[in-house]
């Protein structure tokens, strides 16, 4: 009795070049995706410590990039399964480590945002050692901490020098005190602190502006 040799299925030439290219594309657009996670990282870093030169704007080219390969990668994953068969098939596995990869660096990426915004904010806590200490660029970054602790509305010029030292700036005079905080928040203008007194020499008000 003769037995039958099973015929292996035909490959269909057209699926197998679109596996092959939904396999790079997706291979392509997870290694950008990963890069420009880090990039984000490095640029949300830079716009947030003073020292470094690149500004939120820089942030914004960098992360809208990153929000289109996201999709891009989401369509190589559709694309991957449509012309694999369907999720059922055993090759799923390439999709599910691509967005693996993804999920580790979108993990890595956020958890070094949350540590360096954590870091920003215990060296911008607002004390008056620190702002003696500081430079006119940091000041301006220490400015909203001071706001939520203290009310300069009232407080005699004793008080003020003891919170902010003496102005630093040649537009004071006896009524209105300057200082300077130093470059905004895109690194253009300078920002100014006027603290404005009565005759008595109480603080009436306090205003930001720039230079």
């Amino acid at each position: 009795m003769k037995t039958k040799t099973p015929v292996a299925p035909k490959v269909n030439p057209g699926q197998k070049i679109g596996r092959l290219l939904s396999t790079i594309f997706l291979s392509v657009f997870t290694v950008l995706t990963i890069g420009l996670a880090v990039l984000v990282v490095y640029e949300y870093h830079q716009s947030l410590w003073p020292e470094d030169t690149l500004t939120p704007a820089g942030l914004l080219f960098v992360f809208v990039p990153l929000l289109v390969f996201c999709f891009c990668n989401a369509l190589g994953c559709g694309l991957y399964l449509w012309i694999d068969g369907g999720i059922h098939h055993q090759k799923v596995i390439f999709p599910i480590i691509m967005l693996t990869l993804l999920s580790l660096s979108a993990m890595g990426s956020i958890g070094g945002a949350v540590y360096d915004h954590n870091a920003y904010n215990e060296a911008y806590t607002y004390s008056p050692e620190k702002w003696a200490a500081a430079k006119n660029y940091e000041r301006y970054r220490m400015w909203p901490s001071f706001e939520s602790q203290h009310n300069l509305y009232g407080a005699d010029q004793t008080t003020v020098v003891s919170y902010l030292g003496k102005p630093d700036r040649s537009e004071t005079t006896a009524t209105n005190w300057v200082y300077d905080l130093g470059p905004d928040g895109l690194g253009v203008d300078n920002m100014l602190l006027s603290v404005y007194f009565s005759s008595d020499a109480l603080v009436t008000g306090y205003s930001l502006w720039q230079s």
